[in-house]
């Protein structure tokens, strides 16, 4: 029986894989520490986070959209710690604290790189601080200067 699971807050995207027919090109199996209820949590924070840029700036809730992201972080990330600790048995703890970070690298550097150069080609302000922001040092040049708007 091929079974094709919905839930969470994109379910158009799940249906993406049902053709005309009704029969289901890919057969989608559960994940079993998949929680769509994050997914909706993290539906909630973006909101929160979007209103306050976009339409109430003095708003206190996109300060409680970032924290809503720093918690539902701290979540999954405890989670992966939890689930690498019996790895850690095996392999040793400094190769699965090696993997932990190079698997973080791989999947918000790229992001973030492409997204400094785009802000650095429109952007004037940012090209003169790029060095720093390149550098993953953006923090510290906003403390040498006591001013944290970038």
């Amino acid at each position: 029986m091929v079974q094709i699971l919905f839930g969470g807050p994109l379910l158009w995207w799940r249906l993406r894989s049902v053709p005309a027919s009704g029969h289901p090109l890919v057969t989608m199996m559960p994940n079993p520490g998949y929680r769509p209820q994050i997914d909706s949590l993290r539906a909630v924070a973006v909101f929160a986070v979007m209103y306050s840029h976009f339409w109430d700036d003095a708003s206190p809730w996109g300060h409680h959209g970032v924290r809503l992201f720093f918690v539902i972080s701290g979540y999954l990330i405890t989670g992966i710690l939890i689930r690498s600790k019996e790895a850690a048995r095996s392999q040793g703890a400094l190769g699965v604290i090696l993997v932990f970070y190079l698997r973080r690298a791989l999947r918000i550097f790229p992001a973030y790189y492409v997204m400094l150069a785009l802000a650095a080609a429109f952007l004037p302000e940012v090209r003169t601080s790029l060095p720093w922001h390149a550098a993953y040092l953006s923090n510290v040049l906003f403390a040498l200067n006591g001013n944290w708007d970038p």
